[in-house]
């Protein structure tokens, strides 16, 4: 970065070459993608318009101009940074998604186990049911009745795999 002393500058010639010397420091910020550096540039062609005297109001406009084509190097590199959190975020949220995807199918899964293990079960007691049902001598009408409805009810779960 140059070091100017604005105070030994005298002629419109001096300040051209000064303003000049801080555009090829803008440049090489710029180029090396120094983000600091293109702050402290802007920050010297700002001093620059400052204390630069009137007649050299055209050397100020383009320190102006400069300053812009600054800010927008760094604009366009916070931009590019603020791009690539927005991508590490979706990469997150996918995972998060996926993640809690699997989860919810274990989950089921593990609910469906139980269901099949509580109709297994089902299906034993009414294998009882109508194992009883078989071995009555004089069986109540009323009770195989009850005893049909619940196995084909049961039958009706199992079927239902």
């Amino acid at each position: 970065m140059a070091n100017i002393n604005f105070d030994l500058l005298v002629t419109i010639e001096d300040w051209a070459g000064a303003l000049q010397q801080l555009l090829d420091d803008a440049k090489a910020a710029i180029q090396a993608n120094d983000q600091q550096a293109k702050l402290d540039a802007q920050t010297a062609l700002r001093t620059f318009t400052k204390l630069s005297p009137v007649e050299a109001e055209f050397l100020d406009n383009i320190a102006l101009k400069a300053i812009n084509d600054l800010f927008i190097a760094v604009a366009s590199a916070a931009l590019d940074a603020i791009a690539a959190r927005n991508a590490e975020l979706q990469q997150a949220t996918k995972l998060i998604k996926d993640v809690t995807s699997q989860a919810e199918k274990n989950t089921k899964s593990i609910q469906f186990e139980k269901v099949i293990s509580a109709m297994d079960k089902a299906k034993s007691a009414a294998e009882a049911l109508k194992a009883l049902e078989n071995s009555m001598v004089q069986p109540d009408q009323n009770l195989i009745g009850r005893i049909k409805a619940v196995t084909d009810a049961i039958d009706g779960l199992a079927a239902l795999r």
